[in-house]
């Protein structure tokens, strides 16, 4: 594991698919048949987020067509016995599992589920490095979010408060005059 920029071996190793890939191996005392199994599996759940998405926003049929072409993909079919191991399939389905639930929260406006969310985007993160990138948009977008949430909320507290204070004014004037 050494890299071009630094001649000292890299100590960072992302350890979900190993241990998953190490869990499916001790269970079946093959790590051949694990690697293949982690890739069959991750590759068949990666069509719930999928289909999910594409069905709220473009309808069933469009969903059933997204699904259906992911299915036939050739690295997620044929792949998995020319390539060996990959870190793919368990990856891409951490990142749409959290793009479903985040979209899904947003969508139904069930604010708790983003905690979700995240922690796909934190197991993306931890079966291959550039996952980070989706944790940070992911944070950067609910830290915007939650500032716009607060901005109208105070926004509707000012405009209320400055209401009621010229209600009062106009009933304090007027009061003498009735």
């Amino acid at each position: 594991a050494y890299s071009f920029s630094s001649p000292h071996a890299e100590l960072f190793y992302p350890p979900i698919n190993p241990a998953i890939l190490g869990g499916l191996a001790h269970l079946f005392s093959n790590p051949e048949r694990a690697g293949e199994l982690s890739s069959a599996i991750f590759g068949a759940l990666l069509l719930l987020p999928v289909y999910f998405i594409a069905r709220r926003m473009y309808g069933v049929p469009a969903a059933l067509l997204t699904a259906g072409f992911l299915a036939v993909f050739p690295p997620f079919v044929a792949g998995v016995f020319r390539w060996g191991t990959m870190s793919e399939p368990p990856y891409l389905f951490f990142v749409w599992a959290g793009l479903a639930i985040l979209f899904t929260s947003l969508e139904r406006r069930r604010f708790k589920m983003i905690f979700f969310a995240g922690l796909f985007f934190s197991l993306a993160y931890l079966t291959r490095p550039e996952g980070i990138l989706y944790f940070v948009v992911f944070f950067a977008f609910v830290i915007a979010w939650q500032t716009v949430r607060l901005w109208r909320k105070l926004a509707v507290r000012d405009t209320f408060a400055r209401w009621r204070s010229s209600r009062s004014r106009l009933f304090r004037y007027s009061a003498p005059l009735a």
